[in-house]
């Protein structure tokens, strides 16, 4: 991640506006003009894809052609240092979305000037054979002048190539304003954008989605098939002509909508004078709205606005208890639909068998039997029933506590005042505080605990540097690491790693502190679960002779593995908790086990990416996938012996289907992989199909919720969403067990849960 003052492209960094899947957002201050811009910095693996590079820069001149008062500009694209990027126009303001959540829904009147500014937008790129493909409140702009500007053009498509861009067509927008023939991964035209216009007028006047649900099942399955609701019902002022406008642009068929998306303003303007006409005068209240909080970004990769901060927890759901159980009665009814409906996300869903046609497909080996199983998260207490309430909280101190990490064996809170903070170890299983609070001047924004140490790496206020230190809890020993390269802590071997934000550089410390290794290069990776790390330097662009490296080292700082790159050879790594794959020259797929053995892994196969976050869990084993006739097959290597363990067929043929159009990103949970499939031709708005399978029986399938996973049961997985609920979820089947609503964000921890002051699980 950049940092305040980099220089990036030309551009010098001025301070971070958002991130999210598909990179970081920054304001930027231009290299020659006098203002600031929108720079979007996707993540490094984009680039080194042909495919993806070059469907990025036609849309990206594709959205730099147009030229309309209500379309956010899009000023310049390119790459630098392996990253591609696109500048845009930075507006003043805020987006509807936050409107909605802040001042409650819209006046009539500003509802019809907002779809009118919008859709003579969506009208003019329809012209031109563009579709948005991504309307909503969050997308649309409300200037301090008053303006109302369309943004993110990022995944528009020339509409009537739609299947060559993008492989499929499946839903790349949000689920909730998606239209049904985006849902069924249709050809789409600007009828599509009018559905979803009509989505977002429906939510300004009433204030939630037309089929707003958090479980994204019965949200597809609305679209594709229930009537739309009606506005006049939930707010009884507006004109029966308000409904009758939706209703038409709401149709589940684009033949039987408005001709284009002005008609639709202008039918909709005529039924909100019908309601200013009929409507009594009303009375401001004299205490304006409270403010909910702002949820953790529903679209992190959208355009943010200049003075908005990164998003932190959702507003619960408003809906009336008799719709919810409803909706709760149709899940079941709409995950069949997940199932039949070919196309998009819809599409998606586990193929319980072997799939004989491909040839690819194998049950678990007798090898994979035999295999000692590998967890990458201590297990939680069983999930099957809900919690009563808290375990218990910690309440000490004048202020509340806050959670900092976890083992099995110790929990640490900080507590005391902003100038006398304290550290405060608690028993986990009983809530118990262990000893006097530690008076404590040490990091505290990312934090690892593992027997008695605390590691923790923080940039204190009015400084950009980083500092990391490590507490012995027990003895109350602070040790101080000086300032290390970025807020990436953890344990590694016997000592500890902090990891630059850019992904550039790292650094070994002993158990004393001291320095045991510094590692540097155009790619640092570190694996604290397998106790490796890999770096990759490139050569001098000068010397023609000169050579790039990659290495693989072990948690004492040796060298267990190298080899030379050629020339503009830009390998692909992925680790796991038992080893690391790695790409060759050629293109061949190797595995690194943790003492340096090094494997060939069958032709054909490619690694899955990882997050590689050095304080996220990765999997427990390698994952490689074949993508073979636009059905993806997904396995797990042995890193001792480089065979395949097992290999299944993920998700169902797609309608459409293109080879070399996803990827596989995992991580882990326990002895599961979590293993979340992305189009790379599409902007990803959080309905990429994610699954869940143990990675040495393959047992799993389809996770049919949104979230988080944050542990495992060993059986079920606990999610936390973004309206900052606690839930569980097994494969193949809804998350309809039992849910907690909390005051702030849970994370797993040494076989806890935990959130704010206390432990819930």
């Amino acid at each position: 991640m950049l940092q305040t003052g980099d220089d990036f492209a030309g551009y010098r960094i001025e301070r971070l506006l958002g991130a999210g899947g598909m990179g970081e957002v920054y304001v930027a201050r231009h290299p020659r003009l006098p203002r600031s811009d929108a720079l979007k910095v996707l993540p490094p693996q984009f680039a080194s894809d042909p495919q993806f590079r070059a469907r990025f820069e036609r849309e990206a001149d594709l959205a730099s052609s147009l030229s309309h008062p209500a379309i956010v500009k899009v000023f310049d694209r390119g790459e630098f240092e392996g990253r591609l990027w696109i500048a845009m126009e930075l507006v003043d303001g805020l987006d509807l979305s936050r409107r909605l959540r802040e001042q409650g829904r819209l006046a009539p009147k500003e509802v019809a000037d907002s779809i009118g500014a919008v859709a003579g937008a969506l009208d003019y790129a329809a012209d031109r054979g563009l579709v948005h493909r991504d309307v909503k409140p969050a997308n649309i702009l409300l200037s301090t002048d008053g303006h109302v500007m369309l943004t993110d053009f990022g995944i528009a498509r020339m509409g009537s190539e739609t299947s060559e861009l993008t492989g499929t067509g499946v839903t790349v927008g949000t689920l909730s304003y998606a239209s049904p023939e985006q849902l069924r991964g249709e050809q789409l035209d600007g009828r599509s954008d009018q559905y979803s216009l009509a989505c977002t007028a429906y939510q300004l006047l009433v204030g939630e989605a037309p089929f707003q649900n958090s479980n994204a099942a019965i949200v597809i399955g609305s679209h594709l098939t229930s009537p739309p609701p009606s506005a006049v019902a939930l707010r009884p002022e507006l004109s029966p002509d308000v409904d009758d406008a939706l209703r038409r642009a709401l149709s589940k068929s684009p033949a039987d909508r408005f001709d284009s998306s002005a008609d639709f303003a202008a039918a909709l303007d005529a039924g909100l004078r019908e309601t200013a006409i009929a409507a009594p005068p009303t009375v401001s209240p004299a205490v304006p709205p409270v403010a909910q909080p702002r949820p953790a970004d529903d679209d992190p990769d959208r355009t943010l606005l200049r003075g908005e901060q990164q998003p932190l927890a959702a507003p619960a759901d408003s809906r009336p208890r008799g719709r919810r159980k409803r909706n709760a009665l149709a899940a079941a009814a709409v995950v069949v639909l997940l199932v039949v409906v070919a196309g998009g996300y819809a599409g998606y869903r586990w193929v319980q068998s072997d799939d004989p046609t491909s040839g690819l497909t194998q049950a678990p080996t007798a090898e994979a039997a035999a295999m000692p199983r590998t967890s990458v998260s201590p297990l939680l207490p069983s999930l099957e029933n809900k919690p009563e309430g808290w375990r218990w909280r910690v309440t000490t101190g004048p202020t509340t506590p806050t959670f900092l990490a976890a083992d099995e064996k110790t929990a640490v809170f900080k507590g005391g005042t902003y100038d006398q903070p304290l550290i405060i170890v608690v028993d986990p299983a009983t809530g118990k505080i262990r000893r006097e609070p530690i008076p404590y001047d040490g990091a505290d924004y990312k934090c690892a605990l593992r027997a008695s140490k605390l590691a923790c790496a923080d940039s204190p206020m009015g400084s950009s540097a980083w500092r990391g230190t490590v507490l012995d809890v027990e003895t109350g020993a602070l040790t101080r690491l000086g300032e290390v390269p970025g807020p990436g802590i953890a344990f590694l071997g016997d000592g500890v790693v902090v990891v630059g934000a850019a992904g550039k550089e790292a650094t070994l410390y002993r158990p004393d502190g001291t320095v045991m290794s510094r590692l540097a290069g155009t790619s640092v990776k570190v694996y604290p679960t397998a106790g490796l790390a890999v770096t990759v330097t490139s050569p001098a662009g000068s010397d023609p002779f000169a050579k790039g490296q990659l290495r693989v080292l072990a948690a004492d700082g040796r060298v267990i593995f190298q080899r030379d790159l050629a020339k503009n050879e830009n390998p692909t790594i992925s680790g796991s908790a038992t080893g690391v794959l790695l790409t060759t020259a050629s293109g061949a797929l190797q595995v690194v086990d943790r003492n340096g053995a090094v494997k060939d892994v069958a032709a054909g196969w490619k690694a899955a990416s990882d997050d590689c976050n050095c304080d996220a869990p990765v999997s427990p084993l390698p994952v490689v996938y074949q993508e073979v006739g636009g059905q993806i097959v997904v396995g797990t290597v042995n890193p001792a012996t480089g065979n395949l363990l097992w290999a299944r067929s993920m998700f169902a043929d797609r309608a459409k289907g293109r080879p070399g159009n996803w990827y596989v990103r995992v991580t882990g949970v326990g002895t599961k992989v979590l293993a979340t499939y992305y189009q790379l031709s599409s902007d990803s708005s959080g309905a990429n199909p994610t699954e869940l399978w143990d990675a040495f029986t393959a047992d799993g399938g389809a996770l049919l919720a949104f979230g988080d996973v944050i542990g495992t049961d060993g059986q079920r997985v606990l999610i936390t969403d973004r309206s900052r609920r606690l839930f569980p979820a097994v494969a193949n089947k809804p998350p309809d067990f039992w849910s907690l609503s909390l005051d702030g964000t849970a994370r797993a921890a040494g076989g806890g849960a935990y959130v704010g002051n206390g432990r819930v699980i």
